[in-house]
């Protein structure tokens, strides 16, 4: 049977796609994305093993082969958006990077950043993880909160504020952390 150009370019695009979706880079980031948004490790796992074969069986539909992980975290986002309106009854979604945080390193700067982030709002909190410690490109973090790339650029600006502005909450006067070390929250 004689393939022709563009059916095989399909096929090699949706090969590719499945390799980067077995990749562990991009595995890990679809798994910290998870526990970013549920309330516990078993939602996360829920929410991570649905998105994965989600995201199998529409493998098709993905426009753009680098846009891939973006595509992804979209999917992980509407499938947890879906699951949260259906669970209306509960209750208001606890604390999100607690049990995250406490696996942060014993750098006590860390810990403190760890602390300031998770005083943010969740919203800010989960713009902030995915461009900063997730290394998200800033449209990767837009197309994964369905959002505008110029929304995404002001939300990180604010979110920037806010933070530094938690980190001076829990600092003597003046006192400022150097920054030439990284923290891993």
């Amino acid at each position: 049977m004689h393939v022709r150009p563009i059916q095989r370019y399909q096929q090699e695009a949706r090969q590719r796609c499945l390799e980067d979706l077995l990749s562990q880079s991009v595995y890990d980031c679809a798994w910290r994305y998870c526990c970013l948004l549920a309330a516990n490790r078993q939602d996360a796992e829920d929410l991570l093993h649905d998105s994965l074969v989600l995201a199998l069986q529409r493998l098709d539909q993905l426009r753009d082969d680098a846009g891939f992980r973006g595509w992804l975290l979209s999917i992980i986002r509407s499938r947890f958006l879906n699951t949260r309106r259906s669970r209306q009854s509960e209750q208001r979604r606890e604390e999100q990077l607690a049990w995250v945080a406490a696996a942060a390193l014993d750098d006590p700067r860390c810990a403190e950043l760890a602390a300031a982030l998770r005083a943010l709002p969740r919203q800010q909190r989960l713009e902030l993880s995915l461009f900063y410690l997730e290394g998200l490109s800033q449209q990767e973090c837009a197309q994964a909160l369905g959002i505008s790339l110029a929304a995404l650029q002001a939300r990180l600006h604010r979110g920037r504020a806010a933070l530094r502005e938690q980190l001076a909450k829990g600092q003597p006067a003046g006192a400022v952390a150097p920054a030439s070390e990284e923290c891993h929250v």
